[in-house]
Protein backbone atom coordinates (compact mmCIF):
# COMPACT_ATOMS: atom_id res chain seq x y z
CA UNK A 1 0.00 0.00 0.00
CA UNK A 2 1.31 3.44 -0.90
CA UNK A 3 1.18 5.99 1.91
CA UNK A 4 -0.65 9.29 1.69
CA UNK A 5 1.22 11.87 -0.35
CA UNK A 6 1.77 14.96 1.79
CA UNK A 7 3.93 18.05 1.50
CA UNK A 8 6.11 16.61 4.25
CA UNK A 9 6.63 13.41 2.25
CA UNK A 10 7.29 15.35 -0.95
CA UNK A 11 9.79 17.66 0.75
CA UNK A 12 11.57 14.77 2.49
CA UNK A 13 11.81 12.94 -0.84
CA UNK A 14 13.17 16.08 -2.48
CA UNK A 15 15.96 16.38 0.11
CA UNK A 16 16.83 12.71 -0.44
CA UNK A 17 16.76 12.99 -4.24
CA UNK A 18 18.76 16.20 -4.67
CA UNK A 19 20.90 16.12 -1.51
CA UNK A 20 20.96 18.41 1.51
CA UNK A 21 23.15 21.22 0.12
CA UNK A 22 21.20 21.39 -3.13
CA UNK A 23 17.92 21.39 -1.15
CA UNK A 24 19.21 24.28 0.96
CA UNK A 25 19.97 26.34 -2.15
CA UNK A 26 16.55 25.48 -3.56
CA UNK A 27 14.90 26.55 -0.30
CA UNK A 28 16.76 29.89 -0.39
CA UNK A 29 15.62 30.42 -3.98
CA UNK A 30 11.99 29.58 -3.17
CA UNK A 31 12.05 31.79 -0.06
CA UNK A 32 13.37 34.71 -2.12
CA UNK A 33 10.59 34.18 -4.67
CA UNK A 34 8.01 33.88 -1.88
CA UNK A 35 8.91 37.32 -0.59
CA UNK A 36 8.82 38.90 -4.06
CA UNK A 37 5.90 40.31 -6.01
CA UNK A 38 6.03 37.26 -8.30
CA UNK A 39 5.04 34.75 -5.61
CA UNK A 40 1.29 34.92 -6.13
CA UNK A 41 1.72 34.70 -9.90
CA UNK A 42 3.94 31.63 -9.59
CA UNK A 43 1.66 29.94 -7.04
CA UNK A 44 -1.39 30.55 -9.22
CA UNK A 45 0.42 29.45 -12.37
CA UNK A 46 1.46 26.13 -10.83
CA UNK A 47 -2.05 25.42 -9.52
CA UNK A 48 -4.11 26.33 -12.57
CA UNK A 49 -5.27 23.56 -14.90
CA UNK A 50 -5.35 26.13 -17.74
CA UNK A 51 -1.56 25.91 -18.15
CA UNK A 52 -0.12 22.64 -19.42
CA UNK A 53 2.40 20.67 -17.32
CA UNK A 54 4.99 21.32 -20.05
CA UNK A 55 4.52 25.09 -19.81
CA UNK A 56 4.68 24.91 -16.00
CA UNK A 57 7.91 22.93 -16.26
CA UNK A 58 9.38 25.56 -18.59
CA UNK A 59 8.62 28.33 -16.07
CA UNK A 60 10.10 26.30 -13.21
CA UNK A 61 13.18 25.50 -15.31
CA UNK A 62 13.68 29.21 -16.04
CA UNK A 63 13.80 29.85 -12.28
CA UNK A 64 16.01 26.89 -11.45
CA UNK A 65 18.61 27.50 -14.16
CA UNK A 66 19.69 30.64 -12.26
CA UNK A 67 21.01 28.53 -9.33
CA UNK A 68 21.56 24.99 -10.58
CA UNK A 69 23.59 23.31 -13.30
CA UNK A 70 24.20 19.88 -14.74
CA UNK A 71 22.97 16.86 -12.79
CA UNK A 72 21.54 18.98 -9.96
CA UNK A 73 19.41 20.93 -12.41
CA UNK A 74 18.14 17.71 -13.98
CA UNK A 75 17.23 16.15 -10.60
CA UNK A 76 15.47 19.27 -9.26
CA UNK A 77 13.65 19.79 -12.55
CA UNK A 78 12.52 16.16 -12.72
CA UNK A 79 11.23 16.34 -9.18
CA UNK A 80 9.18 19.48 -9.87
CA UNK A 81 7.90 18.09 -13.16
CA UNK A 82 6.52 15.07 -11.28
CA UNK A 83 4.96 17.30 -8.62
CA UNK A 84 3.32 19.54 -11.19
CA UNK A 85 1.97 16.59 -13.17
CA UNK A 86 0.71 14.55 -10.20
CA UNK A 87 -0.64 17.09 -7.74
CA UNK A 88 -2.30 20.41 -7.16
CA UNK A 89 0.87 21.94 -5.77
CA UNK A 90 0.60 24.69 -3.14
CA UNK A 91 3.78 26.73 -3.46
CA UNK A 92 3.73 28.07 0.13
CA UNK A 93 3.04 24.72 1.79
CA UNK A 94 5.85 23.09 -0.17
CA UNK A 95 8.32 25.80 0.91
CA UNK A 96 7.35 25.38 4.58
CA UNK A 97 7.62 21.60 4.36
CA UNK A 98 10.98 21.85 2.57
CA UNK A 99 12.34 24.04 5.36
CA UNK A 100 11.30 21.46 7.96
CA UNK A 101 12.71 18.57 5.90
CA UNK A 102 16.05 20.37 5.62
CA UNK A 103 16.07 21.02 9.37
CA UNK A 104 15.34 17.37 10.02
CA UNK A 105 18.05 16.16 7.64
CA UNK A 106 20.62 18.55 9.09
CA UNK A 107 19.49 17.87 12.67
CA UNK A 108 18.67 21.55 13.14
CA UNK A 109 16.04 22.74 15.57
CA UNK A 110 14.34 26.10 15.35
CA UNK A 111 13.46 28.24 18.33
CA UNK A 112 12.33 31.77 19.01
CA UNK A 113 13.74 33.90 21.77
CA UNK A 114 11.30 36.63 22.76
CA UNK A 115 13.00 39.47 24.59
CA UNK A 116 12.34 42.94 25.89
CA UNK A 117 15.72 44.57 25.67
CA UNK A 118 18.67 42.22 25.48
CA UNK A 119 21.95 43.91 24.51
CA UNK A 120 23.62 42.40 21.44
CA UNK A 121 26.63 41.25 23.48
CA UNK A 122 24.27 39.16 25.65
CA UNK A 123 22.52 37.47 22.72
CA UNK A 124 25.30 34.92 22.13
CA UNK A 125 25.27 33.97 25.84
CA UNK A 126 21.47 33.62 25.81
CA UNK A 127 21.66 31.49 22.64
CA UNK A 128 24.34 29.31 24.28
CA UNK A 129 22.18 28.95 27.41
CA UNK A 130 19.11 28.15 25.26
CA UNK A 131 21.05 25.52 23.30
CA UNK A 132 22.14 23.90 26.53
CA UNK A 133 18.62 24.00 27.94
CA UNK A 134 17.05 22.40 24.84
CA UNK A 135 19.82 19.81 24.44
CA UNK A 136 18.78 18.36 27.80
CA UNK A 137 15.31 17.73 26.30
CA UNK A 138 15.93 16.79 22.64
CA UNK A 139 18.81 15.75 20.37
CA UNK A 140 19.99 18.18 17.69
CA UNK A 141 23.22 19.44 16.19
CA UNK A 142 22.30 23.03 15.35
CA UNK A 143 19.92 25.57 16.84
CA UNK A 144 18.53 28.21 14.50
CA UNK A 145 17.30 31.12 16.62
CA UNK A 146 14.91 33.88 15.60
CA UNK A 147 14.97 36.91 17.88
CA UNK A 148 11.56 38.51 18.50
CA UNK A 149 11.34 41.82 20.36
CA UNK A 150 8.43 41.84 22.84
CA UNK A 151 8.14 44.94 25.06
CA UNK A 152 5.43 43.28 27.19
CA UNK A 153 8.04 41.03 28.83
CA UNK A 154 9.47 43.98 30.83
CA UNK A 155 12.92 42.33 30.78
CA UNK A 156 14.52 38.92 30.42
CA UNK A 157 13.51 36.47 27.70
CA UNK A 158 11.24 33.56 26.78
CA UNK A 159 12.59 30.60 24.79
CA UNK A 160 9.90 29.08 22.55
CA UNK A 161 10.33 25.78 20.73
CA UNK A 162 7.75 23.52 19.06
CA UNK A 163 7.42 21.39 22.20
CA UNK A 164 8.85 23.53 25.02
CA UNK A 165 8.66 27.01 26.44
CA UNK A 166 11.03 28.38 29.07
CA UNK A 167 10.10 31.72 30.59
CA UNK A 168 12.91 33.78 32.11
CA UNK A 169 11.13 37.11 31.71
CA UNK A 170 10.16 39.66 34.35
CA UNK A 171 6.53 39.31 33.25
CA UNK A 172 6.78 35.53 33.75
CA UNK A 173 8.19 35.97 37.25
CA UNK A 174 5.41 38.44 38.12
CA UNK A 175 2.80 35.94 36.86
CA UNK A 176 4.35 33.15 38.96
CA UNK A 177 4.39 35.38 42.04
CA UNK A 178 0.75 36.37 41.41
CA UNK A 179 -0.30 32.68 41.17
CA UNK A 180 1.56 31.90 44.38
CA UNK A 181 -0.07 34.78 46.27
CA UNK A 182 -3.57 33.94 44.97
CA UNK A 183 -3.38 30.26 45.93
Amino acid sequence: MIGKVTYKNQATALVEVVGLECAKRLYELLESIKSSEHAKFLGDLIKTPMVSPLEKSEVINALLVTRFQGEELVRVNNFFRLLVEKSNLDFYQLIAALGKAIDSASKTERAEIHYHGVPEEMQSKIKQFSTSLLSNKIHFENLDVTWVKNPKLLGGFVLKHDFFEFDYSVLGKISELKKTLVS
